[in-house]
C-alpha cells in the first residue's frame, strides 16, 4: 500500500508585510498549528517516509516542525521549486511516480489551490479548500509508485486545526444547502407538491448529516478500512465554488469559504418555509472570499 499525506503551510505573515513573498515566515500561530497536527497524525504513520516540501520559507518551516515532531531527519526534506509555482495536478503525480518503492508514505507540503486541486484530482468528488496546515491523507491499493494514477486513491483521513467556531459551521452550512438543494432538485422532478410537503424535513435531516459528516472527519469514526473502495463510501460534498487561494491575500481571513449567493438563495427559500432548524451561524462572516491570485498560499 502507498500513502500520500497533502500538508498546507502553517499561517504566515501577512503578504503586504513582505516585498517578496517567497520569504514570508510563520507566524507564532502557524509555529503552534504545525505542531499540533503533527502531534495528530504521529501514530498515524508507518513504514518508511518521505518529505518533499516547496522551498518557500513558509513551507519549508512548516516541513521543518513535522519533521521534528516526527523524528524525520531535516538534511532529508527534498525541496522542489515548482511546488511554488502552482503546479498542475500531472505535475505532482509525475513526481510521486518518480519515488522510490522503499517508500510507503510520501508527505507533501505546499501551497493552495494546487494542493486542493491534486487531492480533487486523487479521488473523486473532493471539492473544499484545505485549510493552512490542514493534513489531507489518501491511500493506495498499489504496491508501487508508479502504478498511482487519477482519482485511484481513498480518502484516510483529514485533519486541520480549527481557530473559530465560525470555520466549522461554515463548513457544515456549505454541506446544509448542498444537500438540501439536491435532495429537493431530485424530488421535484418526481412531484413538486410532495416536495414541498416535505421540505422541513429536508432540511432537518439535512443539517444533521452535516454535523455527522463534520464529526466524522474530526473523530476519524469512518476510516477504519481506508484501503478498500469496496468499503469507503466517502464523498466531500462541500461543493463550494472552487477557489485559487493565494498568498496576496491576506492570512487572517476564513480558511473554509461559503458560496455566499448559494447560501442566501437558498436559506431564503427554507427561511421562507419556516422549515429550517438549525443553530449554524450563517452570518456573513462564512461568506468572506479568498483571493484567486495569492500566490504560493
Amino acid at each position: 500500500m502507498k500513502n500520500v499525506l497533502l500538508v498546507r503551510h502553517a499561517k504566515a505573515q501577512e503578504h503586504r508585510e513582505f516585498d517578496y513573498d517567497f520569504n514570508r515566515p510563520l507566524i507564532k500561530k502557524g509555529l503552534k498549528d504545525a505542531k499540533k497536527m503533527a502531534d495528530k497524525i504521529k501514530n498515524r504513520l508507518s513504514g518508511k517516509v518521505l518529505f518533499i516540501s516547496s522551498n518557500s520559507n513558509r513551507a519549508f518551516e512548516t516541513a521543518h516542525i513535522f519533521a521534528g515532531r516526527l523524528d524525520y531527519p531535516m538534511e532529508k526534506i527534498l525541496l522542489k521549486d515548482f511546488i511554488y509555482h502552482d503546479p498542475k495536478p500531472e505535475q505532482f503525480l509525475e513526481l510521486i511516480k518518480a519515488a522510490d518503492d522503499s517508500y510507503s508514505t510520501i508527505i507533501l507540503f505546499g501551497h493552495n489551490p494546487s494542493l486542493s486541486d491534486f487531492a480533487s484530482f486523487l479521488i473523486k468528488d473532493f471539492e473544499f479548500d484545505i485549510p493552512k496546515c490542514g493534513v489531507v491523507a489518501f491511500a493506495f491499493d498499489n504496491n508501487s509508485w508508479k502504478q498511482i494514477e487519477k482519482q485511484g486513491g481513498v480518502l484516510k483521513f483529514a485533519e486541520y486545526p480549527v481557530r473559530k467556531s465560525e470555520q466549522v459551521s461554515a463548513f457544515e452550512n456549505t454541506l446544509i444547502v448542498k444537500i438540501t438543494e439536491s435532495v429537493l432538485d431530485a424530488l421535484e422532478n418526481i412531484n413538486p407538491n410532495a416536495a414541498n410537503n416535505v421540505l422541513k424535513s429536508i432540511a432537518k435531516h439535512s443539517t444533521k448529516l452535516a454535523k455527522n459528516f463534520t464529526d466524522t472527519l474530526k473523530h476519524h469514526k469512518a476510516y477504519k478500512k481506508p484501503f478498500h473502495k469496496t468499503n469507503e463510501n466517502i464523498e466531500h460534498k462541500a461543493n463550494e465554488e472552487k477557489k485559487l487561494d493565494r498568498d496576496g491575500e491576506p492570512d487572517c481571513k476564513t480558511d473554509i469559504e461559503v458560496k455566499e449567493e448559494t447560501d442566501i438563495n437558498v436559506h431564503e427559500k427554507i427561511d421562507s418555509e419556516s422549515v429550517i432548524e438549525s443553530d449554524i451561524d450563517t452570518n456573513s462572516e462564512t461568506s468572506d472570499k479568498i483571493d484567486k491570485k495569492d500566490i504560493g498560499e
